[in-house]
């Protein structure tokens, strides 16, 4: 962190993903900020080891607790140089998404809720190009030991 402020980089957000994982915490940017948010799925690191033990116990590794990981948020021509910054700390960083128009912009991909506020303001693109949901809450979340 300590890095990036010392970059003058223009940090909009940074979230811990301690608590809820990344589905959490993105999910409540996009719908604090009223902006859509694609995140692009195969660029998301996961451990080869993490992804196997949740596909064994059926658990999707964005929306575990991950400790010691964050998401930051800033102006797009600056994310070559937080990652590079990033990856000094941690190889793995990558550049998962994009933050897209605010709402009312375009028409709700998803649908609405009985609020009229979007159901799913965070889609993932797979390697197709295919859009889905990036669906929060969906079950329990395995409480964290420490």
């Amino acid at each position: 962190m300590q890095a990036l402020l010392a970059a003058g980089l223009q940090l909009h957000c940074l979230r811990d993903l301690t608590r809820g994982g990344l589905a959490s915490a993105i999910d409540e940017i996009a719908r604090s900020a009223g902006h859509w948010i694609e995140l692009e799925d195969g660029a998301i690191p996961v451990a080869p080891s993490v992804q196997g033990a949740c596909d064994l116990l059926g658990f999707d590794p964005i929306a575990l607790a991950n400790e010691g990981r964050m998401v930051v948020i800033l102006p797009a021509g600056e994310a070559s140089a937080a990652l590079a910054i990033l990856r000094a700390f941690e190889p793995s960083a990558a550049r998962i998404g994009t933050v897209n128009q605010p709402y009312g912009a375009v028409a709700p991909p998803f649908g609405e809720d009985h609020r009229g506020q979007p159901r799913n303001p965070v889609s993932l693109r797979s390697a197709l190009g295919v859009k889905r949901p990036l669906e929060v809450g969906l079950g329990e979340l395995l409480p964290r030991i420490c």
